[in-house]
This record gives C-alpha cells, structure tokens and sequence, in this order.
C-alpha cells in the first residue's frame, strides 16, 4: 500500500513538473514565456569587431548566426556591465527586454560595450524589423534581407 502511494505521488508530482514544462517557452521556441540569454559576453558582438566604437552609449542590435540569434549590446561600466537578463515576447517579432539590476559596489565611470546574446524564437520572422523595448524605450533591429 505504501509502495502503491509513493508511485501515484511520483507519478503526480511528474505530471505537474512535465505540464509547467510544457507551458514554459525555451529560447529558440515558439513565442510564449520568458527567454533566457544564451552568452553573455564583455565587447561588442563576436565577428563584428570592426564594428565603429558608440560614443553615445545607445543600446545596439543586432543578427547573428544568420538570423539564428538575437544580440543586444549595451554600453555601461566595465567594472558593473549592464546586462540584459531576459526577453519577453509580446508577439512573433516584439519583445519587452528586462535588464539585471546593477550591483550596490562602486564602478568605474568608463563606457565600454557589453554584449548579451538570445536564441531567435522559431516563430520570429527575420526578414522582418524586431522591436525590443529596453527600460521604456523602442529599439528596432531592421529585418535581414
């Protein structure tokens, strides 16, 4: 009987881990739940070095892996990077970015640029413009061609 009642608990407690799964969006999946980066990294994104230095500290967008991936660079202190935590679908090709708090430290006063990469849902059309919005403000990355 005690047997009996362990594996319907399991069992239960199975079905409730199997269905939040299920309703949970994983990056590179269909629109639906929060996204996780993927790589979080210091510098502009990878291969693009040659890329022009952002002397006004603007967020920057941009493709990667063929339109695969989602690259969000911010430009903070090196000491205390800003760093986008995750991405939240609002539909295929809109998404609500929300950026880690910062640490209760001192940080240096330097701009340098720190990158924060996602896997581009399935249902995203990369041909067409992506609008992330960053602490209230409306970011596009223009759709690859």
């Amino acid at each position: 009987m005690k047997t009996l009642r362990t594996a319907a608990a399991l069992l239960l407690a199975l079905t409730v881990v199997v269905g939040i799964s299920a309703c949970a969006s994983t990056a590179g999946s269909p629109t639906g739940g929060t996204i996780g980066a993927s790589d979080d990294y210091a510098g502009l994104p990878e291969g693009l070095d040659g890329l022009p230095q952002n002397p006004s500290g603007d967020p920057q967008l941009y493709w990667l892996k063929n339109g695969a991936q989602i690259a969000i660079t911010l430009w903070g202190s090196s000491t205390c990077p800003p760093i986008v935590e995750s991405l939240t679908p609002t539909s295929a090709n809109a998404f609500t970015a929300v950026q880690a708090p910062l640490p209760a430290k001192p940080c240096t006063r330097d701009l340098v640029p720190h990158t924060t990469v996602f896997k581009t849902p399935s249902d995203t059309t990369t041909s067409s413009d992506v609008t992330i919005v960053l602490d209230g403000t409306s970011l596009t990355l223009p759709g690859r061609s």
